[in-house]
Order: structure tokens, then sequence, then C-alpha cells
């Protein structure tokens, strides 16, 4: 598939096929999107594959909506902190390189025929609990992640691109 289908035919899946993807492939497209730019090359991200079932169950206390259960992969995927290349203002860039790694991951996942559905929305501090994370470790997303269960892409609605798309500076009226 080439990068522009990838984009266009991603979407936020919340409805996943009960059929289970190898941990091995999961593994193949977290590696690969360990490719994506971070500043400094930093990587300053961690990322779980979560399959087993006790596992799962957590994510579901941390982000409780039904449609989750049917994801057969979750995976957390956390700013390391301490890792994180920081801007002469005192800007930490983890998050932001974080971030990219997870649009890289979605966009791989398309490419392979999965779906995901990137949350921020969910409990941090039980996250935090449940999983042990030491404080240095920022949960920023859990993405589930499998085979969609309808083959349909949904459309998805954007704002126009002369909303957010200027020449050379941004005007005024426009912020």
């Amino acid at each position: 598939m080439e990068l522009t289908k990838a984009i266009l035919e991603r979407y936020s899946c919340r409805s996943f096929s009960p059929q289970k993807v190898a941990v091995e492939k999961l593994q193949q497209l977290a590696t690969l999107a360990g490719g994506s730019p971070s500043a400094a090359n930093k990587q300053a991200y961690r990322v779980s594959i979560i399959t087993e079932k006790d596992e799962l169950e957590k994510c579901y206390l941390i982000y409780a909506r039904e449609w989750l259960k049917t994801a057969p992969a979750i995976m957390l995927i956390c700013a390391s902190l301490s890792e994180g290349w920081i801007r002469a203002d005192g800007k930490n860039h983890a998050e932001i390189d974080t971030s990219i790694y997870i649009d890289h991951l979605t966009l791989l996942a398309t490419d392979a025929g999965l779906a995901t559905c990137w949350i921020c929305n969910f409990n941090m501090e039980l996250c935090r609990k449940l999983f042990r994370l030491p404080s240095s470790l920022e949960p920023t997303a859990l993405l589930p992640i499998g085979f969609p269960k309808d083959a349909a892409i949904p459309s998805k609605k954007r704002k126009d691109v002369n909303e957010w798309l200027f020449a050379n500076q941004i005007p005024h009226d426009k912020l």
C-alpha cells in the first residue's frame, strides 16, 4: 500500500473482529514504527503489547468502554520523560516523539490490513497504578489493534483546508 492510501484509509476503529493478530506481527509493526523521527533521535517512549487476558482486563478498567473488549490486542504507549530531548526553553519533546511514533504505528497497521483507535481519554492515574509505571513514564495512549469487524472504511469529517493551511503567515483572524 502506498502512504497516501494508508493515510486516507486509516480511521478510528471501534469494532474489531475476534481474529487474533500474531504477536510477532505486532512486534514487527512496533519495531518498524521505531524508525519514526524523534528529537535528537532519543526515541523517548516505551511500548507494551498487551494480549494476555489479565492485562487486557486492566485496560478495560482504565478505559471503560464496551467496544474496547472487542480488540484482540492493546498497546500501552508511554512517553519516557527522563529521556526526552529538552529544548532551550525547557520544552520536553518526549510526548511529541511518542505521538509521532503512534502516528507511524497507526499507518503501518493500516498498511498491514489492521485497524487501530488512538485513545487518550483514559484514567491515567489508574493506568500508572495498575501497570506499576514510574513517574518518569507518562501514559500517552492506549492503542487497540486488530482486524476490523467491518471491511467498509467510514467517511471522515475534516475541516476545510482553508481553515488551517496558509502561505507564509497565519492570519490573526484565524487564531
